[in-house]
């Protein structure tokens, strides 16, 4: 509506909302300094943003983590991006497409967004009809090119180290498979490991220590090992868990693991330390976890409400089963546990949660519904 500039500021954000309506091919929660005018006085204060990125065009948003209104920054247009990851910061991300619509082979993009000054006719777009507020927030901000440098063809598993630095990458070759481990930074890449297997997924656990484990299947062992980044040795961390999943925590000396002996699924916390494992209370997978910032033995999960009998995670990842999830947080040293959200309920409609990301703080959380690949925003200072 016309003279509505305020619309931004007065509008009711919901504690659990629809971020995107539209599938999101990834996202990461940023800070930002934001000029605020406070009896008349300008000063600076910190603001949680997330940004994401548009699945079918590869176009980047913003969002306020307390605004209902999206604003366009890039529009360089990346067509049937199916992952990205954002580095720390939110202004480097690494997409993963296919060549083309025929073909399999996987490219890989590191983007790094540049800023072009914009004229008053190219207003950044956005998601809402507000168009005064959006006019208003484009004489502010400049629309940044989205340009950057191919890697490796056919990267078939991709980790980034947490601060940015590192990327591992995983590809077949006709031995086996090869792990590489290359820097962010533009240059150097060296080859860790050479397998005669190839099926492995990668993650860090920090900037000098990855983790390599079997890819998961309910019909076979699995085992996990530490990768020393400096010598390229592996460590077996646990092994001979049918459909292993694991997720190391920020210091990289816990756990959260997913097994499935009998074909049930078994969620349990594994402490390096002391060796020692301890079964949760809840059933579900790391996938559908993330560990808090400041309280360093909790984290954050989607729950399964009900799991019906199958083959996990191998029926789950193939889309064969999907889940109705309510959020809970769980000590992994006491085994206590705390709900957050009957998303179901909170939201009225079904949500199987994925790709979680938390801010620095532990105040939002994000994450996108596997069943439509929208994206979602969870407020955790407010209760329902």
């Amino acid at each position: 509506t016309i003279g509505q500039t305020n619309q931004e500021n007065t509008a009711v954000v919901k504690r659990l909302r629809h971020l995107t309506v539209v599938p999101t091919a990834g996202d990461i929660i940023i800070e930002k300094n934001i000029d605020v005018i406070v009896d008349r006085v300008k000063t600076t204060e910190k603001a949680f943003y997330v940004r994401y990125i548009d699945r079918a065009t590869g176009h980047i948003f913003d969002i306020k983590t307390d605004s209902s209104l999206p604003l366009q920054i890039s529009n360089t247009t990346i067509p049937k991006i199916y992952e990205a990851i954002f580095l720390p910061g939110g202004n480097s991300l690494i997409a993963r497409f296919l060549f083309s619509d025929t073909s399999d082979q996987i490219i890989t993009y590191y983007i790094t967004l540049k800023n072009k000054t914009i004229n008053a006719s190219s207003t950044p777009k956005t998601i809402e009809n507000n168009t005064v507020a959006a006019k208003e927030e484009a004489n502010k901000t400049e629309l940044k090119e989205a340009v950057g440098t191919y890697l490796e063809s056919n990267i078939k598993e991709i980790a980034l180290s947490p601060q940015g630095k590192k990327i591992l990458s995983l590809v077949y070759t006709s031995e086996g498979s090869r792990i590489s481990l290359l820097d962010t930074g533009g240059a150097k890449t060296r080859t860790l490991l050479s397998f005669s297997l190839r099926e492995w997924l990668l993650m860090f656990s920090n900037e000098t220590k990855a983790i390599v484990t079997t890819k998961p299947s309910g019909i076979t062992n699995g085992y996990a090992y530490t990768l020393d980044l400096a010598t390229g040795s592996l460590r077996k961390i646990i092994g001979g868990v049918a459909g292993l999943t694991l997720s190391p925590n920020k210091d990289g000396n816990t756990y959260l693991g997913a097994g499935t002996p009998n074909g049930s699924v078994k969620l349990f916390a594994y402490f390096d330390k002391e060796g020692d494992t301890k079964i949760l209370p809840l059933n579900t997978f790391p996938e559908k976890c993330i560990w808090k910032n400041i309280e360093k033995n909790s984290l954050i999960c989607a729950v399964p409400k009900s799991i019906i009998k199958g083959i996990y995670p191998d029926d789950w990842y193939k889309g064969k089963a999907t889940f109705t999830d309510e959020l809970w947080q769980i000590d992994v040293r006491t085994g206590e546990t705390q709900l957050i959200s009957a998303l179901d309920t909170e939201s009225e409609q079904a949500i199987d949660a994925v790709n979680f990301q938390i801010s620095s703080d532990d105040k939002y959380l994000t994450f996108i519904n596997k069943k439509d690949l929208t994206l979602w925003g969870l407020d955790l200072t407010l209760k329902l």
